[in-house]
């Protein structure tokens, strides 16, 4: 059913000061009460506001409502639930959490490991938070962490990190993965021998594929986002290496799906140029025991 303008809401559950104080900060799940699906998490209280779990029927009652150009997965599962005449099943999992990055962890847990259940893939745009430091690990990726870090043994100015694992996922190669389609500014863009720059495609926060870029070009037919052209490089200081050392100082950065620029000065230390908001400060690729 894709025409829902003639849907009733069925949720009408609202929360009372006294449950929104008890609650605290707390994680959530939606559910599908005919198929038992969880087709949602999320985080409620702190930043979220503490009435987070309902505002997605009021989202779904808005778009009966009103603009109907964007109909999200989410917004459908629950428009769907309610053209049956029934309500969407809604639960707390976790509340009272001491802060919000406890938080994170929970709802980042839910998202990545419901989908390995019966239970499917969740409706989410995004996958868990922190995914490439604390996220989902299957044997080979735990296997990953006897890879040793980066470390250039000679300095490399500009370095582009691309998180690839989703497009690999998808059966792309390597180097179809990693070269598009991606927001590039004309600095990035600029490439000459005499300005070197290097693509690195990450899973896993391991170094699956290293290509020396030789040109940056439009991607057809979608406005914004371009592809470079480049050299797969078999043999070099960057490639089957574990970036985590680097990815730290722009996580939250990187978080949002955003890939971050790196130099290396091949001295044992790195700064991150793309991708957190002090490109001067100088990091050691390894830390002292």
């Amino acid at each position: 059913m894709d025409n829902f303008s003639d849907v009733v809401r069925q949720n009408d559950e609202t929360l009372d000061i006294g449950a929104l104080k008890k609650l605290g900060i707390y994680v959530y799940v939606l559910q599908d009460p005919s198929t038992n699906r969880i087709f949602y998490a999320g985080k409620g209280g702190g930043s979220e506001g503490n009435d987070r779990v309902l505002s997605h029927f009021k989202e779904a009652e808005d778009w009966i409502k009103g603009d109907k150009s964007n109909l999200s997965n989410k917004v459908r599962t629950i428009l769907e639930v309610w053209s049956r005449g029934e309500a969407v099943n809604w639960f707390i999992v976790r509340h009272n959490l001491s802060d919000e990055e406890e938080a994170f962890h929970i709802e980042s847990a839910l998202i990545d490991a419901l989908p390995l259940s019966s239970n499917g893939p969740l409706d989410t745009k995004q996958g868990g938070r922190n995914a490439q430091t604390h996220g989902l690990l299957s044997p080979s990726g735990v296997a990953a962490y006897k890879v040793p870090l980066v470390n250039p043994n000679a300095p490399r100015s500009r370095v582009l990190i691309f998180p690839i694992q989703r497009a690999l996922d998808a059966n792309r190669t390597p180097y179809d993965a990693v070269r598009s389609y991606w927001s590039a500014s004309a600095d990035i863009r600029n490439v000459s021998e005499s300005n070197p720059c290097y693509a690195v495609g990450l899973a896993n926060g391991i170094s699956q594929v290293v290509v020396e870029i030789h040109e940056w070009c439009p991607v057809p037919g979608v406005p914004g986002k371009w592809e470079f052209v480049g050299n797969v490089l078999a043999t070099t200081d960057l490639l089957n290496k574990n970036f985590s050392n680097v990815l730290a100082p722009a996580m939250g950065y990187r978080m949002r799906g955003n890939y971050i620029g790196v130099e290396f000065n091949g001295k044992g230390e790195f700064r991150v140029i793309r991708g957190a908001r002090d490109k001067e400060l100088w990091y050691p690729c390894i830390e002292s025991s």
